[in-house]
């Protein structure tokens, strides 16, 4: 099993897989192969790896589009908006709202002083 290949599917498109259960399908092996494979050489579980992804994509789209917060989640790959608020929280330490906002404001005061 070639974990760097599913390492960078992952990371291309974070919301073409909404379970471990369906990556493993993808791949042609168990689940629980899977699981503790991709544990054993990253350190920490796929579940996680996908969630800290997708984030990384909200923040991107948060801070470059207009789009608004629950259009985002679902672009990301989320299927409802409350868990992936809660997941935006628990990994950026905020919400995607207070982000956005002050990344935003970040932003434009670095723009100004240049």
């Amino acid at each position: 099993m070639d974990i760097s290949e599913i390492v960078d599917l992952i990371e291309r498109d974070p919301a073409r897989f909404g379970t471990t259960g369906e990556v493993a399908d993808y791949f042609g092996i168990s689940s629980e192969t899977l699981r503790r494979e991709f544990f054993r050489r990253m350190r920490f579980h796929l579940h996680e790896f996908i969630a800290k992804k997708r984030i990384e994509k909200m923040k991107h789209l948060l801070l470059k589009t207009d789009k608004r917060c629950f259009e985002i989640c679902f672009e990301v790959g989320f299927k409802r908006e409350d868990t992936a608020a809660k997941v935006f929280k628990r990994l950026a330490g905020q919400t995607m709202e207070e982000y956005r906002k002050t990344c935003s404001s970040v932003l434009a005061t670095k723009q100004k002083s240049h």
